[in-house]
C-alpha cells in the first residue's frame, strides 16, 4: 500500500504558522524600513478572502474579515502606517513552503 504524504489539511497548526512567519517577515521589514507604527495590514487572496487588522507590534486587532477565511494563493499584503506610508507584498507557495521547512514540516504538500 502506498504511504499517505501528509499535506496541509492534516497539519493546519503547520501551515497557519508559515504562514504567520510569512507575514511577520514582512512587517518586520517594514518596521525596519521605517514604516511608523501601529500598521494596518489589509490582506486579500484569489478567493475573496480579506482580512483588515492593526499591529502595534505586539498586539493584533482584527478590525473586518469576511467569514471565509480559507486561503487561496498568492496572498495579497498591503501595509499602511501612521504617516500614510505603504508598502505591498506578495506571499506565495513558495514562501509558504520555505517556512514550513523552517519549522521543521518538511515532506508537507500544499494541496
Amino acid at each position: 500500500m502506498a504511504k499517505h504524504k501528509p499535506t496541509l489539511l492534516d497539519a493546519p497548526d503547520h501551515f497557519n504558522a508559515a504562514v504567520e512567519r510569512c507575514v511577520h517577515a514582512f512587517l518586520r521589514k517594514c518596521v525596519d524600513d521605517g514604516m511608523a507604527l501601529p500598521l494596518i495590514v489589509l490582506s486579500a487572496c484569489p478567493n475573496g478572502s480579506v482580512s483588515c487588522m492593526r499591529t502595534d507590534g505586539v498586539k493584533n486587532e482584527i478590525l473586518a474579515a469576511n467569514e471565509d477565511l480559507s486561503q487561496s494563493w498568492p496572498m495579497a499584503l498591503l501595509v499602511l502606517d501612521q504617516q500614510g506610508q505603504t508598502a505591498t507584498h506578495t506571499v506565495g507557495v513558495e514562501d509558504v513552503v520555505q517556512r514550513l521547512e523552517e519549522i521543521g514540516a518538511k515532506g508537507v504538500q500544499m494541496h
